[in-house]
């Protein structure tokens, strides 16, 4: 990717007639990722990136994806805004699943989530994680009938979170009349 080092190493060991190698990959830290520019999908850019604080710049357009993070913090933006830079979860699953941000914070901002479907958090689904979520629209996500989850829209487990600017509207759950947020 133009602008993106990583270097690989191979570190051969020989030890009596055994011979084991290792590969190292090691991406810079602090990268600028850009979605489509350098990754077809944000979920690319996601895989790609570092442990520690990348930032993935998100052109406008509606992106179809279910996102899964784990154990990574980075920042995540859209570059015109919530109204033009759109994931939408096609009713496959939360839009965005994060599993243990590391000490680190994700930061969220200039998106919608939409239209996610889940058994907890149909927009965004958290655990262990330190998020800010600034300038965002959670709209029309759903937990699915049969499940006992909770937040149609935002779910957060054992997290800390600074929402601000954030509008949570239109969020359903099938299966009770509460946590619809």
């Amino acid at each position: 990717i133009a602008g993106m080092d990583s270097v690989k190493a191979w570190v051969y060991n020989t030890v009596g007639s055994d011979s084991q190698k290792w590969v190292y990959e090691l991406t810079p830290v602090n990268l600028n990722l850009r979605v489509p520019q350098d990754f077809a999908t944000i979920q690319e850019a996601i895989d790609y990136s570092s442990y520690l604080g990348d930032t993935i710049r998100i052109a406008a357009v509606v992106y179809t994806e279910n996102l899964i993070m784990a154990e990574k913090s980075f920042a995540l933006f859209g570059l015109a805004g919530a109204e033009n830079t759109v994931i939408d979860g096609s009713a496959s699953g939360s839009v965005l699943k994060i599993n243990d941000s590391g000490p680190d914070t994700v930061i969220l901002g200039g998106l919608t989530f939409r239209h996610g479907q889940a058994e907890s958090g149909g927009g965004i689904d958290a655990t262990y994680a330190t998020l800010k979520i600034d300038s965002c629209l959670v709209v029309d996500n759903m937990v699915s009938s049969g499940s006992n989850g909770y937040g149609g829209g935002i779910y957060l487990k054992d997290c800390w979170a600074a929402i601000t600017g954030v509008t949570i509207a239109n969020n359903s759950l099938e299966a009770n009349d509460y946590a619809r947020g």
